[in-house]
């Protein structure tokens, strides 16, 4: 469904995704005003900047993938 280089797009996204969230976490612990609102215009950034278009192309990939899947029928034998 998701070639390799897409794989790698998704994934190099997700890390930046993980990096906001924790960046979150810590302002959880420790508030901070200042670094609170810089951490919304970075989010902010990254929603405009590829991650909003990224998603919805994937998410229309994948569906139309999921409307044309077809399962090999061949079956497989265990020969231990």
């Amino acid at each position: 469904m998701l070639t390799e280089g897409e794989r790698q797009k998704l994934f190099d996204m997700y890390k930046k995704i993980q990096a906001l969230k924790w960046e979150n976490n810590l302002l959880m612990v420790q508030p901070d005003e200042q670094k609170t609102a810089e951490w919304v215009k970075k989010t902010w950034e990254l929603w405009n900047n590829g991650l909003e278009e990224m998603l919805s192309k994937t998410c229309k990939k994948l569906s139309n993938s999921w409307t044309t899947i077809r399962f090999e029928s061949d079956k497989q034998t265990y020969h231990g």
